[in-house]
């Protein structure tokens, strides 16, 4: 009489695989973590996004030593036919940091602030390195000595940044708005004021000043652009400043604060300032209002960790930004602790998009010819290259997009198939993150051989070869009950490695 019960084909779980794709679309920390592309990441540290895929990014090396306080900064001397020169400051000396191992004697001592502002610039007398930092004289370097230059008019040791812009220097005298200009094509001699007290309403001083290669529809115009501390900018143009028929105003335009001296930087055509809204074109925001120039920053995919940032060291010295052009990367140093610890905001300059890097405590950075160099706060300069941090293996992480997998039920997650090239037998600790939360739980560090010559590098028939490197497949359990969930991977390594993406093997309870 009782019919036979069937089974209820709707509750049955049935075993998915699910792919998650690597997070090229990088660092996303503006979007809420519920409405996320899923080639995007929660968490993007020391992995840089490229095509399709994310690689580890390079190590760092020690250079030159001994400098015996935090570097403050680093400066180029670069004249063509001559051999490129790297300086290194403390907060009381200068060293010749070009070449690798100890320094020797301080080129420049008894110093009283190591934070300088340089250019390099070329007259009939040489090409010349020209520092300034608002507490010392100013100085110079010719290729061979260093000389503090007669400059006139003004008191040299007040004079915080130099510029070039049509064929003279400029420089911006500390805690007040009046800038001041030498002659054409000198390093010496006796400088000129224009004071901006007229026309800087909104009050505070002139922080640094940029040249801006503008293209006005009729021709090339070069744009002299200063920036006060409370976000005005100020446009001339013309090219010589003591002769109203060249010289003249373009405009009062408002953007927000600048953070630091170091706020400029030339990207392509236009000029990137680094303001307290993240890092904006100034051709971009002239027109704008300020409330909505965060909106076009370039900084905009990762605002909140920008913001965050600057509310907790937007007065601290270390502020930076540089561009690496070798390896196609715009890079961010942002302070945690002044001449203490460090992190980086670091943008792939081919696809625009960003991760974090952290472990390297650098309080500034330079190019030497094409290959880029830190200042420790531990007295050593290092070079941005090999694959470990001096030695110690590199730590990263990836917090991938939180995903449904495909399809809003309940899962019973079962284990993960991570998929990276780097050393044979290399597995990465795995987790994830359930239901839009933040707990994560990583499995067990695995171990594996790196020891010997990487292929080919070695001498033959004396070297002993490492493991090749090779796609790693290796399934490891994964364990969690979810609707949604972001995966995690960690990765600890002394060996190049890429990680592109994920299988997910999951089985499906029921429909919300």
């Amino acid at each position: 009489m009782l019919a036979p019960l069937r089974s209820n084909a709707t509750r049955r779980q049935t075993s998915t695989i699910r792919g998650i794709k690597a997070p090229f679309g990088g660092w996303n920390a503006s979007d809420d973590v519920t409405d996320m592309p899923e080639e995007d990441a929660i968490v993007l540290d020391n992995l840089i996004p490229g095509d399709g895929s994310v690689a580890l990014r390079k190590g760092i090396a020690s250079h030159a030593t001994g400098l015996g306080a935090a570097v403050r900064s680093l400066m180029e001397w670069n004249a063509a036919g001559s051999t490129a020169k790297l300086f290194g400051a403390t907060a009381a000396a200068i060293y010749d940091v070009t070449s690798a191992g100890a320094v020797g004697a301080a080129a420049v001592s008894s110093l009283s602030n190591g934070n300088w502002q340089s250019v390099n610039f070329q007259t009939a007398g040489g090409n010349f390195l020209v520092l300034a930092n608002g507490a010392d004289s100013v100085r110079n370097y010719d290729g061979s000595s260093w000389t503090t230059p007669s400059i006139t008019g003004v008191t040299s040791s007040t004079l915080a940044t130099v510029t070039v812009h049509q064929s003279r220097l400029w420089f911006c005298q500390v805690d007040t708005l009046k800038v001041w200009y030498l002659p054409t094509l000198s390093i010496a001699g006796a400088a000129t004021a224009i004071d901006l007290r007229g026309l800087a309403t909104r009050g505070g001083h002139v922080v640094n000043m940029a040249s801006w290669t503008r293209d006005s529809g009729s021709g090339i115009d070069d744009i002299a652009v200063f920036i006060t501390s409370r976000g005005e900018i100020i446009l001339f143009q013309g090219s010589d400043p003591s002769s109203a028929a060249t010289w003249s105003k373009i405009g009062t335009f408002k953007v927000a604060e600048p953070i630091g001296r170091n706020c400029f930087i030339k990207v392509g055509g236009d000029v990137g300032i680094l303001t307290t809204q993240g890092l904006v074109p100034l051709a971009g925001v002239l027109a704008r209002a300020e409330a909505a120039q965060a909106n076009i920053a370039i900084t905009d995919k990762i605002r909140n960790a920008f913001t965050s940032a600057y509310n907790d060291a937007g007065t601290a010295n270390g502020w930076q930004v540089i561009e690496y052009p070798r390896e196609k990367l715009l890079i961010i140093n942002v302070p945690i602790t002044e001449a203490t610890e460090q992190m980086q905001f670091v943008m792939n300059a081919l696809n625009g998009k960003w991760c974090r890097f952290t472990g390297i405590d650098a309080g500034c950075w330079s190019l030497l010819n094409t290959e880029l160099y830190l200042g420790g706060n531990d007295g050593t300069v290092y070079k941005y290259t090999g694959t470990t941090d001096a030695g110690t293996a590199i730590t990263a992480k990836a917090v991938s997009a939180f995903s449904m997998l495909g399809t809003p039920v309940t899962k019973n997650l079962r284990r993960v198939l991570p998929l990276f090239f780097g050393p044979s037998g290399y597995r990465p600790q795995v987790g994830s993150r359930l239901d839009y939360g933040e707990d994560e739980t990583l499995s067990p560090a695995v171990t594996y051989d790196t020891s010997g010559t990487a292929w080919d590098e070695g001498s033959w028939d004396s070297a002993s070869w490492a493991p090749p490197d090779r796609v790693n497949k290796q399934w490891q359990a994964f364990l969690g009950e979810c609707v949604a969930m972001a995966f995690v991977v960690a990765i600890e390594s002394q060996d190049a490695m890429t990680y592109h993406g994920a299988k997910v093997e999951f089985e499906v309870g029921d429909h919300l």
